[in-house]
């Protein structure tokens, strides 16, 4: 891949800093968090992408960048909601606009379950195109997890998206993830193994 070196120096200087992120700069009461991906992608240029959610009670707000396209950014606010004590659901609803190479409005959702060792979560949105309304389309990233010792997470991903280009229309493979410390983790996923030229992805996540 042409620019795997610089997606690998990328995320070393992340993790050197300490995860340092201008949402590093919480206040009291407000979560806050940032996942940085690095995507290695066949027969295209690779290239990253940052998410940066945060929470303080009900209310939700999150910035995106090259997640509905590339040299595009997003904005969404939402309502949180939770639910269940030994099985622990929350959800978010969304509704944000996307702004640069692609250009609308995307109303969206999160939601998790987690129960014993296990976890599922499933992420998602509709953008309508602003200039070609038949140019919409909906992105979906689901995990299913399982977390034998608490550093250690293993499961499976599916995704559909418009950046990576793949025969396949929803995407799927593996993940293996760590978290070094309490509010640090770093994940592994392989996209397309066994159908597809398989796509690498190196997720670097902060969350306070």
């Amino acid at each position: 891949m042409k620019t795997s070196a610089s997606l690998l120096l990328a995320l070393g200087v992340f993790v050197a800093s300490g995860g340092t992120t201008p949402a590093r700069a919480a206040v009291e009461g407000v979560q806050v968090g940032a996942t940085l991906y690095g995507y290695a992608v066949p027969d295209q240029s690779d290239f990253l992408m940052l998410v940066v959610p945060a929470d303080r009670s009900w209310f939700h707000a999150e910035g995106r960048y090259n997640y509905e396209g590339l040299r595009t950014g997003s904005v969404f606010l939402g309502l949180n909601a939770s639910a269940g004590d030994k099985v622990k659901l929350t959800g978010t609803a969304m509704l944000g606009g996307v702004f640069g190479d692609v250009d609308g409005v995307a109303p969206a959702f999160r939601v998790t379950a987690a129960w014993w060792k296990l976890d599922f979560s499933s992420e998602g949105e509709f953008l309508i195109d602003a200039h070609h309304l038949d140019a919409s389309f909906f992105y979906s990233w689901s995990e299913l997890g399982l977390s034998p010792v608490s550093w250690l997470r293993v499961g499976a991903i599916v995704q559909r998206n418009r950046i990576v280009h793949s025969d396949l229309d929803l995407q799927r493979g593996l993940l293996v993830g760590f978290s070094p410390w309490p509010v640090v983790s770093l994940t592994f996923y392989e996209l397309n193994l066994g159908w597809a030229a398989p796509t690498y992805v190196g997720a670097l996540g902060v969350h306070l």
